[in-house]
């Protein structure tokens, strides 16, 4: 084989390598980022969305899960999952983490079962994500 023609063959498989590499998802690799968040007590759904919005993670609920309850305040320095779970104490809700975000489902809800209630996930910009 010609000096040229392995450089090119070296050259294809090291960016063959770079492609996939690069590729990989980068999910596992995001830093935990702590924010300060200032919410005032409200429906749990509006700070769920402001969390969403200032956080660019996105975190589903169904309606029918989240119902009229009201979230206290939330004031200080959290991650998104710390803010989020600090509005559900009490409210008989937990949070889930999923490859796409977080999701809010009822006390006794195991994986698979709230597939009934359809989420309503919001993207980073506050607006409905499109369903799955």
């Amino acid at each position: 084989m010609s000096v040229l023609r392995k450089a090119a063959l070296t050259a294809s498989i090291s960016t063959s390598v770079v492609v996939l590499v690069l590729g990989a998802p980068v999910a596992t690799a995001q830093p935990v980022m702590i924010r300060h968040y200032h919410l005032p007590s409200q429906p749990l759904a509006a700070s769920l969305r402001d969390i969403a919005l200032a956080s660019g993670i996105s975190i589903g609920a169904a309606a029918d899960v989240i119902g009229d309850r009201q979230a206290p305040v939330l004031d200080g320095d959290f991650t998104v999952r710390a803010a989020v779970t600090e509005l559900l104490a009490g409210s008989g809700l937990h949070l889930r983490e999923m490859a796409v975000g977080l999701v809010v489902e009822a006390d006794g809800t195991q994986s698979g079962e709230g597939a009934a209630h359809s989420p309503h996930c919001l993207n980073r910009n506050g607006t409905p994500a499109a369903a799955h």
